[in-house]
Protein backbone atom coordinates (compact mmCIF):
# COMPACT_ATOMS: atom_id res chain seq x y z
CA UNK A 1 0.00 0.00 0.00
CA UNK A 2 1.32 3.28 -0.91
CA UNK A 3 1.60 5.87 2.37
CA UNK A 4 0.09 8.24 0.57
CA UNK A 5 -3.61 5.87 0.52
CA UNK A 6 -2.46 4.99 4.67
CA UNK A 7 -5.84 6.17 6.58
CA UNK A 8 -5.50 7.48 10.12
CA UNK A 9 -7.38 4.90 11.20
CA UNK A 10 -4.41 2.36 9.15
CA UNK A 11 -1.91 3.79 11.49
CA UNK A 12 -4.03 4.00 14.29
CA UNK A 13 -4.45 0.08 13.84
CA UNK A 14 -0.91 -0.37 13.84
CA UNK A 15 -0.27 1.80 17.00
CA UNK A 16 -2.77 -0.72 18.66
CA UNK A 17 -0.40 -3.57 18.06
CA UNK A 18 2.72 -1.89 18.94
CA UNK A 19 1.09 -1.30 22.29
CA UNK A 20 0.37 -5.16 22.59
CA UNK A 21 3.47 -6.20 21.55
CA UNK A 22 2.10 -7.53 18.18
CA UNK A 23 3.50 -4.70 15.79
CA UNK A 24 5.38 -6.71 12.55
CA UNK A 25 8.87 -5.00 10.87
CA UNK A 26 6.35 -4.48 7.50
CA UNK A 27 3.88 -2.48 10.08
CA UNK A 28 7.06 -0.14 11.03
CA UNK A 29 8.23 0.19 7.46
CA UNK A 30 4.90 1.69 6.45
CA UNK A 31 4.54 3.87 9.78
CA UNK A 32 8.19 5.39 8.79
CA UNK A 33 6.63 5.72 5.32
CA UNK A 34 3.69 7.27 6.19
CA UNK A 35 5.25 9.75 8.20
CA UNK A 36 7.91 10.61 5.37
CA UNK A 37 4.73 11.23 3.18
CA UNK A 38 3.58 13.65 5.58
CA UNK A 39 7.04 15.49 5.77
CA UNK A 40 6.78 15.28 9.68
CA UNK A 41 9.30 16.71 12.43
CA UNK A 42 9.66 16.36 15.97
CA UNK A 43 6.94 17.32 17.76
CA UNK A 44 6.10 17.58 21.72
CA UNK A 45 3.94 15.49 24.15
CA UNK A 46 1.09 18.06 23.14
CA UNK A 47 -0.37 19.54 20.45
CA UNK A 48 -1.40 23.07 21.61
CA UNK A 49 0.56 24.40 18.38
CA UNK A 50 -0.65 22.30 15.91
CA UNK A 51 -4.41 21.69 15.46
CA UNK A 52 -4.56 18.24 13.78
CA UNK A 53 -5.92 15.07 13.95
CA UNK A 54 -2.44 13.95 12.25
CA UNK A 55 -0.44 15.77 15.59
CA UNK A 56 -2.62 13.71 18.11
CA UNK A 57 -1.55 10.08 15.70
CA UNK A 58 2.15 11.05 16.19
CA UNK A 59 1.87 11.72 20.40
CA UNK A 60 0.12 8.96 20.66
CA UNK A 61 2.96 7.09 19.07
CA UNK A 62 5.15 8.74 21.57
CA UNK A 63 3.40 7.92 24.45
CA UNK A 64 2.99 4.08 23.14
CA UNK A 65 6.29 3.38 23.01
CA UNK A 66 7.45 5.01 25.92
CA UNK A 67 4.89 2.36 27.26
CA UNK A 68 7.00 -0.46 26.35
CA UNK A 69 10.57 0.40 27.29
CA UNK A 70 13.75 -1.40 26.86
CA UNK A 71 16.76 -1.56 29.09
CA UNK A 72 20.59 -0.22 27.43
CA UNK A 73 23.97 -0.99 29.50
CA UNK A 74 24.49 1.95 31.79
CA UNK A 75 27.43 3.15 29.33
CA UNK A 76 25.47 2.88 26.24
CA UNK A 77 24.33 6.18 24.41
CA UNK A 78 21.07 6.39 22.81
CA UNK A 79 21.26 7.53 19.84
CA UNK A 80 17.84 9.72 19.67
CA UNK A 81 19.23 12.32 21.88
CA UNK A 82 16.75 14.43 20.37
CA UNK A 83 13.57 13.19 22.09
CA UNK A 84 13.23 13.92 25.61
CA UNK A 85 12.13 10.48 28.52
CA UNK A 86 12.38 9.60 31.83
CA UNK A 87 16.85 9.12 32.78
CA UNK A 88 15.92 5.56 33.60
CA UNK A 89 13.92 4.69 30.26
CA UNK A 90 15.16 3.97 26.63
CA UNK A 91 12.40 4.08 24.13
CA UNK A 92 11.69 0.86 22.65
CA UNK A 93 11.41 2.30 18.99
CA UNK A 94 12.33 5.54 19.33
CA UNK A 95 15.66 5.67 16.88
CA UNK A 96 12.78 4.42 13.98
CA UNK A 97 10.68 7.43 15.63
CA UNK A 98 13.60 9.84 15.55
CA UNK A 99 14.21 8.58 11.64
CA UNK A 100 10.94 9.08 10.61
CA UNK A 101 9.80 12.65 12.12
CA UNK A 102 13.08 14.26 11.62
CA UNK A 103 13.91 16.25 8.61
CA UNK A 104 16.19 18.63 10.50
CA UNK A 105 19.57 16.62 8.95
CA UNK A 106 22.80 18.90 8.37
CA UNK A 107 22.37 20.70 5.26
CA UNK A 108 26.24 20.48 4.36
CA UNK A 109 25.70 16.88 4.99
CA UNK A 110 22.48 15.88 3.12
CA UNK A 111 23.88 17.92 -0.21
CA UNK A 112 27.67 16.03 -0.18
CA UNK A 113 25.67 12.67 0.53
CA UNK A 114 23.21 13.78 -3.30
CA UNK A 115 26.69 15.51 -5.04
CA UNK A 116 28.40 12.12 -4.34
CA UNK A 117 25.56 9.72 -5.17
CA UNK A 118 25.35 7.80 -2.13
CA UNK A 119 22.84 5.28 -2.09
CA UNK A 120 21.54 2.46 0.20
CA UNK A 121 22.62 -1.01 -0.57
CA UNK A 122 20.42 -3.48 -2.54
CA UNK A 123 20.37 -6.76 -4.43
CA UNK A 124 23.55 -7.03 -5.93
CA UNK A 125 26.05 -10.16 -6.14
CA UNK A 126 28.47 -12.15 -8.85
CA UNK A 127 27.89 -15.39 -9.25
CA UNK A 128 31.14 -17.23 -10.42
CA UNK A 129 30.20 -20.75 -11.99
CA UNK A 130 32.66 -24.12 -11.83
CA UNK A 131 33.77 -23.13 -15.30
CA UNK A 132 34.96 -19.56 -14.50
CA UNK A 133 32.03 -17.75 -15.82
CA UNK A 134 30.97 -14.80 -13.82
CA UNK A 135 27.35 -13.48 -13.74
CA UNK A 136 26.97 -10.20 -12.58
CA UNK A 137 22.66 -11.08 -11.43
CA UNK A 138 21.81 -7.26 -10.86
CA UNK A 139 22.21 -6.80 -14.89
CA UNK A 140 20.57 -10.28 -15.90
CA UNK A 141 16.75 -10.50 -16.44
CA UNK A 142 14.57 -12.55 -14.49
CA UNK A 143 14.65 -16.30 -16.11
CA UNK A 144 17.41 -19.69 -16.24
CA UNK A 145 20.73 -18.34 -16.26
CA UNK A 146 22.88 -21.58 -16.48
CA UNK A 147 22.23 -25.61 -16.01
CA UNK A 148 25.26 -27.93 -15.11
CA UNK A 149 25.14 -31.11 -12.91
CA UNK A 150 21.64 -32.05 -13.66
CA UNK A 151 20.98 -28.57 -12.15
CA UNK A 152 18.77 -25.84 -13.29
CA UNK A 153 19.72 -22.28 -12.40
CA UNK A 154 17.19 -19.49 -12.50
CA UNK A 155 16.81 -16.04 -11.10
CA UNK A 156 13.45 -15.20 -10.31
CA UNK A 157 11.16 -12.27 -10.54
CA UNK A 158 11.51 -11.43 -7.49
CA UNK A 159 15.54 -11.08 -7.64
CA UNK A 160 15.92 -14.64 -5.55
CA UNK A 161 18.53 -17.15 -6.75
CA UNK A 162 17.28 -20.57 -7.53
CA UNK A 163 19.17 -23.91 -7.94
CA UNK A 164 16.45 -26.29 -8.79
CA UNK A 165 17.48 -30.20 -8.86
CA UNK A 166 15.99 -31.35 -12.51
CA UNK A 167 17.44 -34.89 -12.31
CA UNK A 168 16.88 -37.03 -9.41
CA UNK A 169 20.45 -39.17 -10.74
CA UNK A 170 22.00 -36.01 -10.67
CA UNK A 171 22.18 -36.03 -7.11
CA UNK A 172 22.72 -39.48 -6.73
CA UNK A 173 25.49 -39.46 -9.46
CA UNK A 174 27.54 -35.91 -8.05
CA UNK A 175 31.08 -36.20 -6.47
CA UNK A 176 30.67 -31.99 -5.62
CA UNK A 177 33.36 -31.30 -7.79
CA UNK A 178 31.36 -28.47 -9.45
CA UNK A 179 31.59 -25.68 -6.77
CA UNK A 180 29.97 -22.30 -7.28
CA UNK A 181 30.20 -18.88 -5.86
CA UNK A 182 27.92 -16.52 -4.64
CA UNK A 183 29.19 -13.11 -3.29
CA UNK A 184 27.99 -9.67 -2.51
CA UNK A 185 30.25 -6.30 -2.86
CA UNK A 186 29.82 -3.23 -0.87
CA UNK A 187 26.26 -1.62 -0.44
CA UNK A 188 24.89 -5.51 -2.25
CA UNK A 189 22.86 -8.04 -0.65
CA UNK A 190 21.66 -11.26 -1.86
CA UNK A 191 19.28 -14.34 -1.60
CA UNK A 192 19.60 -18.21 -3.03
CA UNK A 193 17.82 -21.26 -2.82
CA UNK A 194 20.83 -24.31 -2.60
CA UNK A 195 19.83 -27.40 -4.72
CA UNK A 196 18.57 -29.03 -1.22
CA UNK A 197 16.28 -26.53 -0.67
CA UNK A 198 18.23 -24.28 2.13
CA UNK A 199 17.65 -20.54 2.06
CA UNK A 200 20.58 -18.20 2.34
CA UNK A 201 20.53 -14.84 2.50
CA UNK A 202 24.10 -12.59 2.12
CA UNK A 203 24.76 -9.80 3.72
CA UNK A 204 27.05 -6.79 1.99
CA UNK A 205 30.75 -7.67 1.04
CA UNK A 206 29.79 -11.45 1.80
CA UNK A 207 30.60 -14.90 -0.18
CA UNK A 208 29.55 -18.35 0.12
CA UNK A 209 30.47 -21.01 -1.88
CA UNK A 210 28.68 -24.46 -2.29
CA UNK A 211 28.18 -27.33 -4.76
CA UNK A 212 25.68 -27.04 -7.25
CA UNK A 213 24.38 -30.11 -6.39
CA UNK A 214 24.66 -31.93 -2.88
CA UNK A 215 25.31 -35.22 -3.16
CA UNK A 216 23.56 -38.17 -1.54
CA UNK A 217 26.66 -38.11 1.24
CA UNK A 218 26.97 -34.58 2.33
CA UNK A 219 25.84 -31.09 2.59
CA UNK A 220 28.75 -28.82 3.07
CA UNK A 221 29.47 -24.73 2.46
CA UNK A 222 32.33 -22.23 3.06
CA UNK A 223 31.03 -18.76 4.00
CA UNK A 224 32.78 -15.03 4.59
CA UNK A 225 31.13 -12.12 5.48
CA UNK A 226 27.78 -12.33 7.27
CA UNK A 227 24.70 -14.69 6.39
CA UNK A 228 21.23 -15.89 7.45
CA UNK A 229 20.56 -19.62 7.14
CA UNK A 230 17.53 -21.54 6.91
CA UNK A 231 18.50 -25.08 6.74
CA UNK A 232 16.05 -27.44 4.81
CA UNK A 233 15.57 -30.73 6.18
CA UNK A 234 17.09 -33.58 3.55
CA UNK A 235 14.61 -35.12 1.15
CA UNK A 236 16.10 -37.86 -1.40
CA UNK A 237 14.13 -39.61 -3.65
CA UNK A 238 11.55 -38.57 -1.56
CA UNK A 239 12.52 -40.08 1.73
CA UNK A 240 13.25 -37.44 4.64
CA UNK A 241 17.22 -38.18 5.37
CA UNK A 242 18.98 -37.18 8.99
CA UNK A 243 21.79 -35.14 6.87
CA UNK A 244 23.65 -32.62 8.71
CA UNK A 245 24.12 -29.31 6.84
CA UNK A 246 27.65 -27.73 7.32
CA UNK A 247 28.94 -23.89 7.58
CA UNK A 248 32.59 -23.43 7.63
CA UNK A 249 33.14 -20.16 8.50
CA UNK A 250 36.53 -18.50 9.98
CA UNK A 251 38.19 -20.88 12.26
CA UNK A 252 34.78 -22.73 13.26
CA UNK A 253 32.38 -25.04 11.63
CA UNK A 254 28.59 -25.08 12.46
CA UNK A 255 26.87 -28.55 11.94
CA UNK A 256 23.21 -28.60 11.66
CA UNK A 257 19.98 -30.75 10.58
CA UNK A 258 17.16 -28.23 10.07
CA UNK A 259 17.57 -25.00 11.46
CA UNK A 260 17.39 -21.05 11.42
CA UNK A 261 20.92 -19.05 12.71
CA UNK A 262 22.91 -15.98 11.48
CA UNK A 263 26.31 -16.32 10.97
CA UNK A 264 28.66 -12.84 11.73
CA UNK A 265 32.33 -13.78 10.58
CA UNK A 266 33.88 -10.31 9.14
CA UNK A 267 37.29 -10.35 9.34
CA UNK A 268 38.04 -6.88 10.74
CA UNK A 269 34.97 -7.63 13.44
CA UNK A 270 36.60 -8.73 17.09
CA UNK A 271 34.98 -11.99 17.05
CA UNK A 272 33.16 -14.46 14.97
CA UNK A 273 29.34 -14.62 16.03
CA UNK A 274 26.64 -17.34 15.33
CA UNK A 275 23.11 -16.67 16.38
CA UNK A 276 20.65 -19.54 16.45
CA UNK A 277 16.93 -18.68 16.11
CA UNK A 278 15.37 -22.16 15.85
CA UNK A 279 16.56 -25.44 16.08
CA UNK A 280 20.04 -26.69 17.40
CA UNK A 281 23.55 -26.10 15.85
CA UNK A 282 26.98 -27.73 17.31
CA UNK A 283 29.91 -25.33 16.76
CA UNK A 284 33.29 -26.84 16.53
CA UNK A 285 36.73 -24.42 16.31
CA UNK A 286 39.04 -25.16 13.87
CA UNK A 287 42.87 -25.00 13.27
CA UNK A 288 43.37 -23.03 9.69
CA UNK A 289 39.61 -23.84 8.66
CA UNK A 290 40.48 -27.55 8.09
CA UNK A 291 40.40 -29.53 11.30
CA UNK A 292 38.59 -29.34 14.49
CA UNK A 293 41.20 -29.11 17.19
CA UNK A 294 38.02 -29.21 20.39
CA UNK A 295 34.73 -31.03 21.17
CA UNK A 296 31.86 -29.49 19.76
CA UNK A 297 29.95 -26.70 21.90
CA UNK A 298 25.44 -27.16 20.79
CA UNK A 299 23.88 -23.91 21.08
CA UNK A 300 19.85 -23.57 21.95
CA UNK A 301 17.53 -21.37 20.44
CA UNK A 302 17.98 -17.63 21.58
CA UNK A 303 22.03 -18.20 22.38
CA UNK A 304 25.04 -16.96 20.87
CA UNK A 305 28.50 -18.03 20.16
CA UNK A 306 31.33 -15.99 20.23
CA UNK A 307 34.76 -17.18 18.94
CA UNK A 308 37.72 -14.49 19.56
CA UNK A 309 40.95 -13.99 17.97
CA UNK A 310 42.70 -16.17 20.84
CA UNK A 311 40.69 -19.25 19.72
CA UNK A 312 38.20 -18.93 22.79
CA UNK A 313 34.31 -20.09 22.52
CA UNK A 314 31.71 -18.29 24.67
CA UNK A 315 28.11 -18.85 24.79
CA UNK A 316 25.30 -16.52 26.07
CA UNK A 317 21.55 -15.77 25.72
CA UNK A 318 21.01 -12.62 23.54
CA UNK A 319 18.11 -11.06 21.76
CA UNK A 320 18.30 -12.98 18.70
CA UNK A 321 16.05 -10.57 16.70
CA UNK A 322 18.58 -8.70 16.83
CA UNK A 323 21.37 -10.52 14.76
CA UNK A 324 19.13 -10.13 11.90
CA UNK A 325 17.42 -6.68 11.84
CA UNK A 326 20.23 -6.73 8.76
CA UNK A 327 17.93 -9.07 6.74
CA UNK A 328 15.05 -7.40 7.80
CA UNK A 329 16.19 -3.65 6.63
CA UNK A 330 17.47 -2.17 9.40
CA UNK A 331 20.82 -0.88 11.38
CA UNK A 332 20.57 -3.04 15.59
CA UNK A 333 23.64 -0.91 17.00
CA UNK A 334 24.06 -2.62 20.22
CA UNK A 335 26.12 -1.27 22.96
CA UNK A 336 28.90 -0.56 19.74
CA UNK A 337 31.23 2.36 19.35
CA UNK A 338 31.93 4.53 16.43
CA UNK A 339 34.37 2.29 14.36
CA UNK A 340 32.33 -1.03 14.70
CA UNK A 341 29.34 1.33 13.69
CA UNK A 342 30.83 2.69 10.65
CA UNK A 343 32.12 -0.27 8.99
CA UNK A 344 28.35 -1.46 9.18
CA UNK A 345 27.69 2.01 7.09
CA UNK A 346 30.39 1.75 5.45
CA UNK A 347 29.67 -1.69 4.27
CA UNK A 348 26.29 -0.90 3.25
CA UNK A 349 26.82 2.26 1.81
CA UNK A 350 29.72 1.74 -0.28
CA UNK A 351 32.07 4.23 1.61
CA UNK A 352 35.60 4.87 2.39
CA UNK A 353 36.30 5.81 6.07
CA UNK A 354 38.65 8.09 6.64
CA UNK A 355 39.30 9.01 11.21
CA UNK A 356 40.91 12.39 10.85
CA UNK A 357 41.70 12.52 15.17
CA UNK A 358 41.28 9.82 17.51
CA UNK A 359 37.71 8.98 18.76
CA UNK A 360 35.91 8.71 21.72
CA UNK A 361 34.75 4.71 22.38
CA UNK A 362 31.52 5.35 23.73
CA UNK A 363 29.46 2.73 23.35
CA UNK A 364 26.32 3.45 21.62
CA UNK A 365 22.57 2.19 21.05
CA UNK A 366 19.94 2.53 18.62
CA UNK A 367 18.11 0.64 15.30
CA UNK A 368 17.93 2.86 12.10
CA UNK A 369 16.69 1.96 9.27
CA UNK A 370 19.38 0.84 6.42
CA UNK A 371 17.10 2.49 3.82
CA UNK A 372 17.50 5.87 4.12
CA UNK A 373 19.70 8.68 3.76
CA UNK A 374 23.53 7.76 4.45
CA UNK A 375 23.83 12.14 5.85
CA UNK A 376 20.61 11.27 8.19
CA UNK A 377 22.47 7.97 9.98
CA UNK A 378 25.47 10.73 10.47
CA UNK A 379 23.59 13.58 11.40
CA UNK A 380 21.74 10.92 14.11
CA UNK A 381 25.84 10.14 15.27
CA UNK A 382 26.49 14.09 15.01
CA UNK A 383 23.83 14.50 17.67
CA UNK A 384 25.30 12.42 20.47
CA UNK A 385 27.77 15.67 20.86
CA UNK A 386 30.47 12.86 20.28
CA UNK A 387 31.73 13.19 16.63
CA UNK A 388 31.69 15.31 13.39
CA UNK A 389 31.59 14.02 9.87
CA UNK A 390 31.61 15.55 6.84
CA UNK A 391 31.25 14.01 2.88
CA UNK A 392 33.75 14.45 -0.02
CA UNK A 393 33.25 12.21 -3.13
CA UNK A 394 32.31 8.34 -1.63
CA UNK A 395 34.83 9.25 1.36
CA UNK A 396 33.22 10.03 5.29
CA UNK A 397 35.66 11.40 7.36
CA UNK A 398 35.20 11.06 11.25
CA UNK A 399 37.02 13.58 13.67
CA UNK A 400 36.12 14.06 17.51
CA UNK A 401 33.09 16.85 17.99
Amino acid sequence: MKPGTTTIKQIEAILDRHKIGASSPEDLILLESWYVAQQADVLPLNDQDVDSRLAQVRNNLLLQIADKPVSLPKKSIPLWTRITVAASIVLAAASLYFTVFSNDVSEELRIAALDAGIKPGGDKAILTLANGTKVILNDVKSGEISSQAGIRIKKESNGILVYEVAAQKAVEATDESQWNTLETPKGGQYQIVLSDGSKVWLNAYSSIKFPAVFSTKSREVEMTGEAYFQVAKRTIGGTSVAQPFIVRANRQSIQVLGTHFNVNSYVDEHAVKTTLLEGSVAINTLRDNLKAERSNVILKPGQQSELNSSGDLAVSTVNVSEAIDWQKGYFAFHNEDVYQIMRKVAGWYDLQVVYESSLPKDKLGGTLSRYQDVSKILDVMQRTGLFKFRIKGKTAFVRKA
